[in-house]
């Protein structure tokens, strides 16, 4: 089994977090509601800060009209930063695995694992030859869907160079957007 430790991907440095470790188990929440799983599992997997993570997939939201953890929005993210998207690992049987017992058939690099709604890190340590799942709740039970790993097993410079062209190109699109807007409503109260 994949062990599981839990992590916020500095989330922590920015925001609150609901996780009291002084609390009993059964008072704990199943899991924190933020809706940050998206940007938690890219900062955790790629090492990025949290906030520009956040930065980034708010202002491509904001472009593409979808909220940052839309598969539109993330997947033109995750491409940019040079990840590959690979259908799911299934058993001989054909049925996914569920998150926790994917260890035998992973290599060693780390993943980023699609469930039900929810993106999740399985980072690889190589000097203890283990993976990890990494997330602010263990999702061990969910089934894995797709996954993304890096196509050259890291982030290039050229890779955070492809993202900072997206974005300046994504806010180019939502100014011109916004000025369309505004030029729509001008006309409209020249007319009454």
């Amino acid at each position: 089994m994949i062990k599981f430790a839990r992590d916020y991907g500095g989330r922590e440095d920015y925001f609150p977090v609901q996780y009291n470790k002084k609390k009993r188990k059964a008072e704990m929440p199943k899991k924190d509601l933020t809706g940050d799983g998206v940007i938690r599992a890219i900062a955790i997997f790629t090492g990025l800060d949290y906030m520009k993570v956040w930065n980034d997939l708010h202002i491509l939201s904001k472009s593409m009209l979808f909220l940052p953890n839309c598969p539109e929005v993330y997947e033109t993210y995750l491409t940019a930063l040079g990840f590959s998207k690979h259908k799911p690992i299934r058993d001989s049987r054909g049925k996914t695995i569920e998150v926790r017992k994917l260890e035998k058939w992973l290599l060693p690099y780390g993943y980023l694992i699609h469930t039900t709604n929810h993106l999740t890190a399985i980072t690889y340590n190589h000097p203890m030859g283990e993976h990890t799942r990494r997330d602010s709740w263990d999702c061990g039970r969910s089934r894995a869907n797709s996954y993304w790993v890096y196509n050259t097993g890291g982030i290039s410079d050229d890779d955070l160079m492809n993202v900072e062209y997206l974005m300046m190109d994504m806010i180019a699109k939502l100014n011109d957007r916004i000025y369309a807007i505004e030029s729509i409503r001008s006309s409209d109260g020249d007319e009454s």
